[in-house]
């Protein structure tokens, strides 16, 4: 969910939202808006829109703290993404996100950002497309979840494949070239055929971070319990 379309400047909707079942939420997502922040895909600089979290946006994040929700910042640009971690006094989580050392997109996250996620108590939920790994394969998502536990450890690792339906079916391309000043064909959303990690593909993972020396007990975390433990943590 994206809070600048789901509250519209009113965070009673925002608690509405939680007793009604909803314990994840982002400031922002698709685009950019003046009431929370920055998205990461910034379709004119001559829009006059903020480059930072809003005084609105800083309310939000501290009702989501009060009332247990997951504050998320995947789709917020560096500054927003900095600002809400610096503002939330819970764990914040990228809940999709790969590191950009490894893959240059502007949707992965530098390791700046990666260790302010990890300064907060959050994790970083690695995401199986194409687009943001490089190639779709259980070796190069592998790459990433030990590159992200290299840097900040493996109880900030988590996956989020972000699998729900085919990259390539028409109604996504159509989505696409309607909206390509979000969804850039230089960014590679416009590829055809692109690949992505499926569910089933994750067993061959975990031989391979077990077979590169990772024991069982970070596995079993990275594969849920770090986001099991987050959340009996947050949510209330």
């Amino acid at each position: 969910m994206s809070l600048s379309q789901a509250v519209a400047g009113s965070r009673c909707r925002l608690r509405r939202l939680r007793g009604a079942g909803a314990a994840l939420a982002q400031p922002v997502r698709d685009e950019p808006n003046r009431r929370t922040g920055l998205h990461d895909r910034t379709p004119s600089r001559r829009v006059a829109l903020p480059v930072c979290l809003t005084s609105f946006g800083a309310a939000v994040v501290d009702e989501m703290n009060r009332i247990g929700m997951f504050v998320d910042v995947s789709h917020c640009s560096y500054r927003t993404s900095m600002d809400v971690m610096q503002r939330s006094s819970q764990p914040v989580i990228f809940s999709h996100s790969n590191p950009r050392a490894l893959v240059n997109h502007q949707r992965n996250i530098t390791d700046d950002q990666i260790r302010a996620c990890a300064a907060t108590g959050g994790l970083v939920g690695v995401v199986g497309l194409e687009n943001f790994l490089g190639d779709a394969s259980p070796e190069t998502l592998s790459d990433h979840i030990c590159y992200l536990s290299d840097l900040i450890g493996p109880k900030h690792v988590g996956i989020s494949l972000d699998h729900s339906f085919p990259v390539d079916v028409p109604e996504a391309n159509e989505m696409y070239q309607r909206f390509p000043q979000y969804w850039l064909a230089s960014q590679g959303y416009l590829k055809p055929n692109r690949s992505q990690m499926h569910p089933s593909d994750l067993k061959k993972v975990a031989s391979i971070l077990i077979g590169r020396g990772m024991s069982d007990r970070d596995v079993n975390a990275i594969f849920g319990g770090n986001f099991l433990r987050l959340a009996a943590h947050i949510w209330r």
